[in-house]
């Protein structure tokens, strides 16, 4: 008898938990899993992941990063670049017939630097393609050492101009514009010429200097923290991987310039009018 009746109170807490349940899935939760189906079904909870979700960066890296270490990574250039980058340093339109540059030729970089104070920063700069992993690698040396970088942003936070960016010792890489008092496209057109610390490694001609607060900058025998020689780090670093230095012109000096031949045809540079 007992066992019966322990068998009918089972039961019944079964059945009572089953009407439970049944209650609890009001239209409103009905119309919310309905409409969840409907969103997997469009694809859109993926899109909606990556936007809300506080570790999209764990998404993004699947579709496009690499990273080289942590703080040290490359990227397809994003919606979110164009709109910062387009009308600016890459131009909404070109002038002229002759399209040299592509966003799919170009990466987007985010690095680590330690700034003139000693402290930990990122940094972003854009650069072609072809450049970009040792790009990526010789950042890392330069942060793994230590050395300093003022600042480094992309140049369109300065509207694209050149000598407010370099007033300001930014270290820029690309930025579509021609060489200064000519036709010819520079190496920064195309993602292939990095400045270092502008501020404190001007470009020197004749008379002209730029940036033209970089006048304390002129006499390299002064060896000043942060002027560019070939005993410093970043010389010794960039040339290891083969790019060349703008202190070994002969008729200027462009002490933070650094530049990679051998990705493009030198003839394209003269594609402008």
């Amino acid at each position: 008898m007992r066992n019966e009746i322990k068998f009918i109170m089972l039961f019944i807490i079964i059945f009572i938990l089953i009407i439970v349940s049944i209650n609890l899935l009001t239209p409103q939760n009905k119309d919310n899993i309905e409409n969840n189906i409907s969103t997997i079904e469009n694809g859109n909870t993926i899109d909606n992941y990556i936007e809300n979700n506080e570790n999209q960066n764990i998404i993004i890296e699947e579709l496009n990063r690499i990273t080289y270490k942590e703080g040290f990574y490359y990227e397809e250039i994003g919606n979110e670049i164009k709109e910062k980058i387009t009308g600016i340093s890459f131009p909404s339109e070109f002038d002229n017939q002759y399209k040299s540059i592509n966003y799919e030729d170009l990466k987007y970089i985010n690095i680590k630097h330690y700034d003139f104070n000693g402290n930990i920063k990122t940094g972003e700069i854009i650069v072609h393609k072809e450049v970009a992993e040792e790009t990526v690698k010789i950042f890392y040396e330069l942060y793994e050492a230590e050395y300093k970088i003022n600042k480094m942003v992309l140049i369109d936070a300065y509207n694209g101009d050149d000598e407010l960016s370099m007033s300001d010792n930014n270290t820029t890489c690309f930025n579509y514009r021609v060489v200064k008092n000519s036709k010819t496209l520079s190496w920064h057109a195309f993602g292939l010429a990095i400045d270092i610390n502008p501020l404190n490694n001007p470009y020197i001609k004749g008379n002209t200097i730029s940036p033209q607060n970089a006048g304390d900058y002129i006499n390299r025998k002064l060896q000043l923290p942060e002027m560019i020689d070939y005993n410093d780090l970043a010389y010794k670093t960039f040339t290891k991987y083969g790019w060349k230095w703008g202190g070994n012109y002969k008729s200027l000096k462009d002490y933070q310039h650094f530049y990679k031949e051998g990705i493009l045809n030198k003839s394209i540079l003269k594609k402008v009018t």
